[in-house]
């Protein structure tokens, strides 16, 4: 049987900058530093037009578009879907609800 340890307790450096701040979680496990982290009283309340939006969402409802798109790039996003198995509208949707998912977090962050 082996003995389990307690994890290290990891301390949360200080950052001189944003940049700094972003390297650091690029390369680190927020979980890893879970004992640094505290608990707040802020409440992030979404405006009403993204709440219509983030529910339209939760409905599934699609809307067909049509855009258009550099040839190159269209062929670089089919060899990029392809190595994951997907096509290339799925992950244009996918790059496309990532982005939008942390343009929302950027704006609650704002209204702070």
């Amino acid at each position: 049987m082996t003995r389990e340890t307690s994890p290290e307790k990891k301390r949360i450096p200080k950052f001189n900058n944003e940049n700094e701040e972003f390297e650091f979680w690029q390369i680190n496990d927020p979980d890893e530093y879970i004992n640094e982290f505290k608990e707040t009283d802020i409440v992030f309340e979404p405006s009403e037009r993204l709440v219509k939006l983030m529910s339209a969402r939760k409905k599934g409802k699609k809307e067909r578009i049509s855009i258009m798109l550099n040839p190159d790039l269209k062929s670089d996003l089919e060899f990029f879907a392809g190595s994951k198995g997907i096509g290339y509208q799925v992950l244009i949707q996918m790059i496309l609800n990532e982005w939008v998912k942390n343009e929302v977090l950027n704006l609650g962050n704002q209204r702070l």
